[in-house]
């Protein structure tokens, strides 16, 4: 017998066998036989790889281990919130280059003869100086309004405590009696 020949009684005798099962177990009993022998398969084939799962959970323990000593060698912030917004005011050295910017701010808007008074506030809170500053003025709105955005842009730390406007009862006038209170905060020296 050939080589051929071989192949072809190996081949009718198989299919003999799947149709003697297929009688037996009938199109769905060969379907799952199948599958079970499929399932047999992967699990002999996932037995066999638990080298590489043992290497990946060693792997994975010292990946553990080495974030563990990262995380206790680390230093501890013990900052508070408090503390942490107190370090970004600026220092009370920069007080008067802000009080010398509320007053360019307040010419180049036109509100050259506007009286101002300053006045250093009480201590509410340790590390914090507050000055207010009080602009009082009569001129149209606009430029009222063009100081405000400017000065909050340009000053974060600073706020509008207290903004007034007054109209007279007169018809066409626009001036306005206006009331513009900013307080800064800044760090205090030790």
């Amino acid at each position: 017998m050939s080589g051929q020949h071989l192949a072809d009684a190996g081949r009718r005798l198989m299919r003999r066998q799947v149709w003697r099962w297929r009688d037996r177990l009938g199109t769905p009993g060969l379907l799952a036989l199948g599958l079970a022998v499929l399932a047999l398969a992967v699990a002999a084939g996932a037995v066999h790889d638990t080298g590489s799962l043992q290497a990946e959970e060693a792997r994975l323990r010292d990946a553990l281990a080495a974030a563990a000593t990262a995380r206790t060698t680390r230093p501890v912030a013990t900052q508070t919130p408090a503390q942490a917004v107190l370090q970004r005011l600026p220092s009370a050295a920069q007080r008067p280059d802000d009080v010398a910017l509320v007053l360019s701010l307040a010419r180049a808007h036109g509100l050259i003869a506007a009286p101002m008074q300053y006045r250093l506030l009480e201590r509410r809170s340790e590390g914090i100086e507050r000055l207010e500053i009080t602009i009082g003025a009569d001129h149209a709105y606009e430029p009222w309004r063009a100081l405000m955005i400017d000065l909050l842009n340009r000053l974060p730390h600073a706020t509008v405590a207290q903004a007034s406007w007054s109209r007279s009862e007169v018809e066409g006038d626009d001036k306005t009696q206006a009331r513009l209170r900013i307080v800064l905060y800044h760090r205090r020296q030790p």
